[in-house]
């Protein structure tokens, strides 16, 4: 039986790894095994989940935006 993981949940796991490896000091065979064994999970999961998706950015509130046409025919009727 093979079970579907939602993205949003691989991204969680990934976080966890990376978090877990980040954070981790190898120091003897022990830690060395477990450090391969995140790497290959890491390696999987992405391979899982694919691509990344973009992050969103949001606009500089100084940015000009583009005026409503309502709003624009207004200010050429005046």
């Amino acid at each position: 039986m093979s079970q579907q993981l939602s993205r949003h949940v691989i991204d969680t796991l990934l976080d966890l790894v990376d978090n877990k490896l980040t954070a981790m000091d190898v120091i003897d065979r022990e830690d060395t095994r477990i450090h391969s064994v995140l790497e290959v999970a890491k390696r999987e999961l992405v391979a899982i989940r694919g691509p990344a998706l973009p992050r969103r950015t949001l606009r500089p509130r100084n940015s000009i935006r583009p005026m409503h046409p309502a709003a624009n025919a207004a200010v050429q009727a005046a």
